[in-house]
């Protein structure tokens, strides 16, 4: 509440530059709405709501905890709209009342300073302890509140504490609380695209509408469990679509990719114009296929169809993965920024960046991540791309936390175990991590990936053999795997087929004539073997593919010294060295350098 009257009215602390006459009264404004008698010991308004607006109503209001309405009771609201000013967004959202209730009753707002770097730790402290669960932790009342704030403001710590997190256990409560709330009336504002069904009288409630007010009171929490409370009623040929709908929703959020797209099918069967089951199937696909599920359709028409006819966050998303698919970074971020605030939009925002490469891009993508993980419910998949990225951004420790959180959500997860087994490697584990190989292969026998990835620690471990075993299980599952099919050849050279290196590498230039390496690694070979002319001739189109490459460089000075040509080859050295300063091999270059030109005058000398 803040007063009405007067000039030069300041935030939380009441002054308003004048103070009122003895028998005067100050006016204040209200929302009525809200109003109530706490002598009635009512917890319903005159419309028959709970009390409170949503998205700033505290979990003692979510809870009809009459008794517990305190001064602290309104610190929480403007502990959201602080939030809400330092951030640009609500601390709780959710697609009708029941579900921002629910946000409100078992989860974490993100962090302050996920969301904003830049904010001090102390007011970050001071907002989270305005949202604390219960009430003692929270600044006692405004003036409480306005003397921390001041505190942060002189750069003091606030008196107030960041306060511990529900547990589990008491999350099961409060959301028994929310379904609590949802049957004294709390009901979806309109324009939702699968409204919730409005409770009746206890005797008019149907089968399907129970259904969905149970699943709703755990879908927050583990959508797979909300899943599996809807799927007996979700076989039937006749099934309600609402079901239906609420059961695809669920096994997206969850991660069952495949489960989803059946469902999402379903819908559109019965209604091929529906939009936002388009939108729905075309996420899912996408998602599945950066998890690495294969055998999921391709989702761009799906993803086109959400883009052009749903103008909500679900189009915007579809908008935002078309044109990042499509290589139109801007356009890409501007399209996510209309996103709204879901998780899953935080979620593909942070698979770009995770998959655009780089070591910032890759801690933003973790930092975005977990913000993901803060708002949704606990799902593998996320935490197997933060863990990537964190891999990626060489918190490899933190990696395979990551992904071992990941696993104990979905045992037998491939692309997780396929991941970890990544970070362990890149921590030198490399026992662990072909242990993680070879699960996830079992797990997925086709992942040509985890073949790869086992193929070279098998090679770090000094066991060529297997690592060329495990080169060509991953070609035979992914014919196109550039990385394992130039690995192989080089196994096979450390083994003695040098013949069987050459054809690798040439048929690695067949599919990816750009490839400069690939060209170097042939032209080595063929130096090996004397095929000097073959030699120079892929050492020059190294070269011209790439200028400044120093291995092919110093292989064509060798190849035209070993055919004796001294005048190509000093040119050759000389490049060379231009090309790589300080490079092993320059002392070395300098004295075959020195070696050619002596011969090189040697001969015009013989001529003279």
């Amino acid at each position: 509440m803040a007063p009405v009257a007067g000039e030069g009215v300041r935030f939380g602390n009441g002054e308003t530059g004048s103070e009122p006459g003895p028998g005067t009264t100050r006016p204040f404004l209200t929302d009525f709405g809200l109003a109530k008698s706490i002598a009635t010991g009512s917890k319903l308004t005159r419309s028959g709501q709970a009390l409170g607006t949503p998205a700033y109503m505290s979990p003692e209001q979510g809870r009809g905890e009459v008794s517990s309405l305190t001064p602290a009771t309104d610190v929480w609201s403007l502990g959201c709209v602080l939030y809400e000013a330092i951030t640009h967004r609500h601390p709780f959202t959710g697609e009708d009342p029941v579900a921002v209730i629910a946000q409100v009753l078992v989860r974490e707002p993100a962090a302050l300073r996920i969301l904003r770097p830049e904010v001090p730790p102390g007011l970050a402290t001071l907002v989270r302890a305005t949202l604390a669960k219960r009430p003692r932790p929270r600044p006692r009342d405004g003036g409480a509140l306005r003397d921390d704030l001041d505190r942060v403001l002189r750069g003091e710590r606030p008196r107030a504490r960041s306060p511990r997190v529900v547990r589990p256990a008491f999350a099961l409560l409060a959301l028994a609380a929310a379904a609590a709330v949802a049957a004294v009336g709390m009901v979806p504002p309109r324009g939702r695209s699968s409204p919730v069904v409005r409770p009746g009288p206890p005797g008019e409630v149907s089968p399907a509408t129970a259904l969905l007010r149970r699943a709703r009171s755990v879908r927050l929490q583990d959508p797979a469990r909300a899943a599996e409370v809807l799927r007996p009623a979700s076989e039937s040929s006749e099934a309600d679509p609402e079901v239906l709908r609420e059961l695809a929703d669920c096994w997206r959020e969850a991660g069952h990719w495949h489960a989803a797209e059946a469902a999402y099918a379903r819908l559109l069967a019965a209604d091929p114009g529906d939009v936002a089951s388009r939108a729905g199937r075309g996420l899912a696909c996408w998602l599945g296929r950066q998890d690495g599920e294969s055998g999921l359709p391709d989702p761009t028409e799906d993803l086109a169809a959400a883009a052009g006819g749903d103008p909500g966050p679900r189009g915007a998303l579809a908008r935002g993965v078309l044109a990042w698919r499509a290589g139109h970074l801007p356009e890409a971020e501007s399209a996510l920024e209309a996103a709204g605030d879901s998780w899953e939009r935080f979620l593909v925002q942070a698979l770009l960046r995770h998959h655009l490469g780089g070591a910032e891009g890759q801690e933003r993508a973790a930092r975005e991540l977990s913000q993901v993980i803060e708002r949704a419910p606990p799902l593998a998949y996320v935490y197997m791309e933060r863990g990537h990225a964190r891999d990626m951004a060489r918190d490899h420790a933190g990696a395979v936390e990551d992904l071992t959180e990941a696993l104990r959500l979905r045992p037998q997860y491939p692309m997780a175990l396929n991941a970890r087994g990544a970070a362990l490697d890149n921590l030198g584990e490399f026992r662990r991590a072909e242990e993680d190989f070879s699960a996830a292969i079992r797990a997925k026998p086709d992942l040509a990936v985890a073949y790869y990835n086992r193929g070279v620690v098998r090679r770090r471990l000094g066991e060529p053999v297997a690592a060329l075993e495990d080169y060509t299980s991953a070609l035979r599952h992914q014919p196109d795997f550039r990385e394992a099919l130039k690995n192989r050849a080089s196994v096979r050279k450390a083994l003695g087929d040098v013949a069987g290196a050459v054809e690798d590498y040439t048929e690695a230039i067949r599919r990816w004539p750009e490839d400069d390496a690939a060209h170097v690694n042939r032209g080595n070979l063929r130096l090996d073997r004397r095929e000097l002319a073959e030699a120079i001739e892929d050492y020059s189109e190294a070269l011209r593919l790439r200028p400044g490459n120093p291995r092919a460089a110093h292989g064509l000075a060798e190849a035209h010294r070993h055919r004796r040509d001294w005048r190509a080859a000093a040119d050759a050295y000389r490049a060379f060295l231009r090309i790589a300063p300080g490079d092993p091999r320059e002392a070395d270059a300098r004295r075959r350098l020195a070696e050619c030109e002596a011969r090189m005058r040697a001969e015009e000398s013989g001529r003279r």
